[in-house]
């Protein structure tokens, strides 16, 4: 019995002489061709095309055959970052003896794959290679891995485009409704709460096929809806009160002025609003009924980091988006035990030739408005915008744009499978839900008790007030210092500690709102005098909403 045969045994790699190069012998298989074992991986090199600041994933690297080529193609970009993934513990050993320092390249599983994104603007893009036929021992989790540095990066500047256009008004709504925040209430106060049925309204169509549906077999609204805790959208409020139906509660997410229309007639309403931390600042102050906030992380900064440390924020939902996913998510939170259902419609995320939402809600409403004889109440330019087709939904056809899709496809992976979640509605994308008739839907409501108001639920409690304005207070200081440094530099009084540009930087850096919605904003520049220049022109924005 020769070596060869002994590694087998033992299922560990074995080198093996080929016409052309070292190949691997490993569990019964030719990591590399019996033939010519390092041109098949040196010619996918040579064919590739590899852009600035590009994350190249080396996927089982084993014997490193076609590195030195792909080190000669990429050592005239320094942007460019490397590492190489190996999940088999046996060819994890073989390829980090093979490993030179001078590659600069970092050996990794994939369970270490996310700590590379720390700094994940440093990537526009990510490549992968198969290096070797190492891949095919855990060729699911390299799919993973490949996905997932795909997605992180293209989230990452998507999000940057959303912070550049909305970042700056998210951060000031924050810091308006957090000293607001205290004197109301925290939407944990609902948590495991609801012991009974739930129903969330999303303003699509499928809000008035459900109610439709209701209304044919002569079922009156009140005798289902009063044993049922009401979810609404913003935008599906007015839709709802045209059938006289009044939600528990209303879910606010939108930053923008926009939201407010969703709120005509509805001011003095009974619906417990759930504001998020970014959400319009004049809502609290128009809708006369209780408020509960909950945060949304829009962005890793450090003084959400810091409000969360010190116990000031109140609980964390998703970044997931769309009010609608907001909505389901918290819905699901609130009820008391996973037996109770929780139904869903009018989340379509699509829409019909004509009809972009519900009859009642404000994009409805305002077409009604419009409506000439030239400009009809359908709206049909909404089908012939950039990016919109026709797909197939759950029952027809629909149509649909890429961010509607994104977020069905969202819903899908983030809520199918969980136990008692139900889709109500007919029209729309497939969330991926099973479905349940109205007649089923009916049924299950009418054996349940009349509810009574969740503000029963509330929790009277001002013990953040002062830790919150501690926190206002220690962040207008550090505003007025930086603006201080920025005008006098090293007349400051007192002089800055331990240098001018050190101070600068550290109280930057606690306060990211200042430049977090900069195309650069993505880390603090503090060395750059036209970065400061754009800094100094936020602080007074700023200073005001803290005072």
């Amino acid at each position: 019995m020769d070596n060869s045969d002994i590694t087998q045994k033992e299922n560990k790699p074995c080198p093996v002489e080929t016409g052309q190069g070292l190949s691997i012998l490993y569990k019964d298989r030719y990591l590399y061709s019996k033939y010519a074992a390092d041109r098949s991986i040196k010619q996918i090199i040579q064919n590739l095309t590899i852009p600035d600041s590009t994350l190249i994933l080396l996927f089982s690297p084993c014997l490193w055959h076609g590195i030195t080529e792909l080190l000669e193609k990429t050592k005239s970009n320094s942007d460019i970052r490397i590492f190489a993934v190996e999940d088999d513990t046996a060819l994890f050993e073989l390829a980090s003896k093979g490993l030179k320092p001078e590659w600069n390249i970092k050996l990794i599983t994939s369970k270490e794959l996310p700590s590379i994104f720390d700094k994940v603007y440093l990537f526009k893009r990510a490549l992968s290679i198969d290096m070797s036929g190492g891949t095919f021992f855990n060729s699911k989790q390299y799919e993973y891995d490949r996905i997932f540095a795909q997605d992180t990066i293209g989230q990452f500047w998507k999000n940057r485009v959303t912070l550049v256009k909305l970042g700056r008004l998210f951060s000031r709504n924050f810091l308006k409704n957090l000293k607001k925040a205290p004197a109301n209430h925290s939407i944990e106060d609902f948590y495991k709460k609801i012991d009974r049925p739930i129903v969330v309204f999303g303003a699509g169509q499928g809000l008035e096929e459900l109610l439709n549906s209701i209304h044919e077999q002569n079922k009156d609204f009140d005798s289902i809806f009063s044993r049922l805790c009401i979810i609404a959208v913003d935008a599906a409020l007015s839709a709802l009160k045209k059938h006289n139906i009044t939600p528990d509660f209303a879910v606010a997410v939108e930053s923008q002025l926009a939201s407010e229309k969703c709120y005509i007639g509805s001011t003095d309403m009974e619906s417990i609003l759930l504001c998020d931390m970014t959400s319009r600042i004049s809502l609290s102050k128009k809708i006369k009924s209780p408020h509960a906030f909950f945060t949304s992380e829009y962005d890793r900064a450090s003084f959400i980091d810091e409000a969360n440390s010190i116990g000031i924020l109140p609980p964390s939902v998703p970044p997931l988006g769309s009010v609608g996913l907001t909505a389901a998510f918290i819905a699901l939170q609130m009820r008391s035990s996973s037996m109770y259902p929780v139904f869903v419609t009018g989340l379509d995320f699509s829409f019909t030739e004509g009809f972009t939402h519900a009859r009642g809600t404000p994009a409805h409403t305002a077409r009604l408005f419009k409506s000439t004889r030239l400009v009809p109440v359908q709206n049909y330019d909404a089908c012939y915008r950039t990016g919109c087709k026709k797909v197939m939904g759950k029952t027809a056809p629909v149509i649909t744009d890429i961010t509607l899709k994104n977020y069905a496809d969202l819903f899908s992976r983030y809520f199918a499978g969980i136990p008692n979640l139900f889709d109500a509605g007919k029209s729309g994308l497939n969330l991926g839900l099973p479905f349940i008739p109205a007649k089923n839907f009916i049924e299950c409501a009418l054996s349940f008790q009349k509810k009574t108001s969740p503000v029963n639920f509330i929790k009277n409690s001002d013990e953040k007030t002062g830790a919150t304005r501690n926190f206002i207070e220690e962040h207008k200081k550090n505003l007025l210092r930086i603006k201080e440094l920025l005008s006098k530099g090293q007349s400051a009084n007192p002089p800055p500690k331990p240098d001018l540009q050190t101070e600068i930087k550290n109280r930057l850096e606690k306060c990211s709102y200042l430049y977090l919605h900069f195309p650069d904003g993505y880390v603090c520049k503090s060395d750059d005098l036209s970065f400061l220049k754009r800094v100094r022109s936020e602080i007074d924005f700023f200073i005001k909403d803290l005072s």
